[in-house]
């Protein structure tokens, strides 16, 4: 029962507390230009790192399709 009483008094100081923590979306253009480059580096690094099983299937399905323990 305390608890709840003592939650109940700090509400209001938790929501003004809250309260100032609200930002803003800026609506700027970046400080930091980043190089074509990086972003072309790091854009590849992405597609390899997502693709990279799906390569790996592809490239072993005939050796794992022809196994001895595949056929009845």
């Amino acid at each position: 029962m305390y608890a709840i009483q003592s939650t109940v008094r700090r509400a209001p100081r938790l929501l003004n507390i809250c309260q100032n923590q609200r930002r803003t979306i800026l609506g700027t253009p970046p400080r930091v230009r980043i190089a074509l480059a990086e972003k072309v580096v790091l854009g590849m690094v992405f597609w390899l790192g997502a693709m990279a099983y799906p390569l790996y299937v592809s490239c072993n399905i005939n050796k794992w399709n022809n196994r001895e323990f595949l056929k009845p």
